[in-house]
């Protein structure tokens, strides 16, 4: 700012790239460039291999849908039978066995998470956090 004058120049340039694709097309049918050799891939077949980088190369093997875990759908949402709520096991108070620690709800005196709404009751701090049915 000079004079009572801000310079937004830089700020609508960036605006501005940030809004360009990374891979800009000619259209949405159109194959693009290829990225070693640069032959249309509209026009003509290259001959290049995809190189694959050596730091990845262990996740080679991976599939696509290994990569998704099993309690999310295929477009990475929740799957329906996930999003109701499970009793909780009851556990004692301190480190179980899986290493996370509990603490005993003041409200109901069962097992929770420590800072989670309770699961059972709905309480957290004092106070009706969420309705539990």
């Amino acid at each position: 700012m000079t004079d009572d004058w801000l310079d937004l120049e830089p700020l609508a340039h960036d605006a501005c790239i940030l809004e360009l694709p990374l891979a800009p097309l000619c259209g949405p049918d159109c194959l693009g460039l290829c990225p070693e050799c640069g032959a249309n891939r509209n026009h003509e077949t290259c001959t290049c291999t995809e190189k694959t980088d050596p730091r990845w190369a262990g996740l080679a093997g991976l599939g696509a849908f290994e990569a998704i875990p099993e309690w999310r759908s295929d477009d990475g949402s929740p799957q329906e039978e996930d999003l109701e709520v499970e009793e909780p096991k009851p556990a004692r108070v301190g480190l179980d066995a899986g290493g996370s620690s509990r603490s005993l709800c003041p409200q109901c005196n069962r097992a929770k998470l420590p800072h989670v709404v309770c699961p059972h009751c709905g309480w957290y701090k004092g106070r009706q956090a969420v309705e539990v049915n």
